[in-house]
């Protein structure tokens, strides 16, 4: 346990702490906490409001307040807007969804140590990696919303992993952090890496379907309820 730490420090920091304080201690995947918990209030209010002009217009006003306020870190906030813009616009089916596919993926997949992106312009109004991961989850929703389904991800297992992959994310590092890690140093060899990341694997999945059914699915039901009650 870190030092001064206890369970009332962990139930505020669970409560406040990451989504008003954005903090990630103990836990670093907890900065998004703060960035859903904000983009969804902004996202909230500006359906609570209801702009009388265009609403396409709106959001392009909306954001570009927003990047003047966050600046770099704007990126993340601006995406709420455009996928609720997404939602609302009809798409007509796409010639080639596989080649949107590939690009939604490789874009999605963006990272600065790989040459397969060197020759990619890189952006100073906003962190480069997040803007190309925008591009990648706006192209595979267009995509989605264009095609109505994705065969390869209508099957169980893709669905069981989209359903728990929130949870996944949230649990993955302790994980690492304890199990995993406690596992390699006593094994110390190819076999015991081998044996840290399969019961690495087995343990977050585990988790994080128990995490999805007692804690996130109740908290989604939940702010769909308060969200319906406060836009009508």
């Amino acid at each position: 346990k870190p030092i001064g730490y206890n369970i009332f420090n962990a139930i505020w920091d669970a409560l406040v702490g990451s989504t008003v304080g954005g903090s990630t201690f103990p836990d670093c995947p907890l900065w998004t906490i703060q960035i859903e918990f904000l983009g969804s209030i902004l996202l909230l209010s500006f359906y609570i409001l209801k702009p009388k002009i265009n609403i396409y217009l709106a959001s392009a006003i909306i954001c570009l307040f927003i990047y003047a306020y966050f600046k770099t870190q704007s990126i993340f906030y601006i995406s709420f807007f455009v996928g609720a813009i997404l939602g609302k616009y009809k798409f007509s089916k796409l010639k080639y969804p596989w080649l949107g596919l590939f690009f939604a993926i490789y874009f999605s997949a963006y990272t600065f140590e790989s040459n397969m992106y060197s020759f990619l312009p890189r952006f100073k109004i906003c962190e480069t990696k997040y803007i190309y991961n925008l591009i990648g989850a706006t192209l595979l929703i267009i995509i989605i919303l264009s095609q109505g389904k994705i065969i390869f991800l209508e099957n169980s297992i893709m669905r069981f992993l989209g359903k728990i992959s929130f949870p996944l994310y949230l649990i993955h590092f302790l994980v690492v952090c304890s199990l995993s890690s406690f596992l390699f140093i006593k094994t110390n060899s190819l076999t015991g890496a081998s044996l840290s990341f399969a019961c690495y694997i087995f343990v977050i999945v585990i988790c994080a379907a128990i995490f999805e059914k007692f804690i996130d699915a109740p908290a989604v039901s939940l702010s769909r309820k308060i969200a319906k009650g406060a836009v009508k």
